[in-house]
């Protein structure tokens, strides 16, 4: 084998090597592309779960804060109809008490069979 096919070998070997390595950059830069793209994407659903999960919480949040109105309001109606039934009682209990006392005074102050007595 003379000098010249002893270069020739060697500089193809050298030109092999140097596609090779071109290939691998290539490849390593396929490889960068497809992780970013592969890194966005993942980031992309991040951050829609965390946007899902604000608006869910801000929807338990309303929710909340309906139903706590909702409850108040139910409470002031719920006191407004006991106040109103104990003065519905009280006026039947004053009328009670005047029937009783008419009929008291029909038994010419004699209290009768002892079942309506004063208070």
């Amino acid at each position: 084998m003379t000098a010249d096919e002893k270069f020739n070998k060697i500089f193809t070997g050298i030109q092999l090597i140097l596609e090779e390595m071109r290939e691998d950059r290539r490849q390593a830069a396929g490889d960068r592309r497809q992780a970013a793209e592969d890194r966005r994407r993942s980031d992309d659903r991040f951050e829609h779960l965390v946007r899902e999960g604000r608006e869910h919480m801000d929807a338990i949040r309303r929710d909340g804060a309906r139903r706590e109105r909702q409850t108040q309001r139910i409470l002031v109606r719920i006191e407004r109809e006991g106040r109103a039934i104990r003065r519905s009682l009280d006026e039947h209990t004053v009328l009670l008490r005047h029937i009783a006392r008419r009929m008291d005074a029909g038994t010419n102050g004699r209290n009768g069979n002892g079942s309506h007595r004063r208070r």
